[in-house]
């Protein structure tokens, strides 16, 4: 069987959902929302987090003081772990296989045209103006098709996050869905 990339999945799914380039602005971001988009392909789950940098670490200004530097380095220690940001089904017998997590600054954003795709050596950007965090996870399933709902422990790990927009492909429909901190539960039974 073939196995699309998550970002083949959306741009076949959603045409127009990217830019032609492969990467978006980064001053379209809003403070408080970040995007998630997740494909199911076979036995994989792949997930796709953008979230402004201010959502992570409460700042987005260059990273100059010990304190600052140090609290990126807590944010991506905390970002590698997407087992314990995005709950999946248990019924469904996920385990986390890859990520990659980078900190993008506005003005690196149109040099990265490159794949770091996970087992990549991250590469970090701490530049003045706006930046995100963008975090790719790989997740391989026993039983995908068991995922009924996802917990989203994100908002309690992120406090300074309110709400994230989910985009989600399988093999069978697309799915788009806003998960806010007060209800930080996706129900995907109720979606069939």
């Amino acid at each position: 069987m073939r196995s699309l990339t998550l970002i083949s999945l959306l741009a076949l799914a959603a045409p127009g959902a990217l830019a032609t380039d492969g990467f978006r602005q980064l001053d379209s971001h809003s403070h408080g929302h970040g995007t998630l988009n997740i494909a199911i392909e076979g036995k994989l789950v792949e997930m796709e987090l953008d979230i402004p940098g201010a959502d992570i670490v409460g700042f987005e200004h260059r990273a100059e003081s010990a304190e600052d530097k140090a609290a990126i380095d807590r944010a991506k220690a905390k970002l590698q772990n997407g087992a314990a940001l995005f709950v999946l089904s248990p019924e469904a017998g996920c385990e986390q296989e890859r990520t990659s997590v980078r900190l993008i600054a506005e003005e690196d954003e149109h040099d990265d045209k490159h794949d770091h795709g996970p087992g990549s050596k991250e590469t970090d950007t701490d530049g003045d103006g706006h930046a995100e965090f963008r975090a790719l996870f790989r997740f391989g399933c026993a039983a995908p098709d068991r995922i009924v709902e996802i917990k989203f422990p994100f908002f309690h790990v992120f406090p300074n996050s309110q709400e994230l927009q989910v985009q989600m492909i399988t093999s069978r429909r697309t799915y788009g869905f806003d998960v806010e901190r007060g209800t930080p539960v996706l129900k995907l039974a109720d979606q069939n």
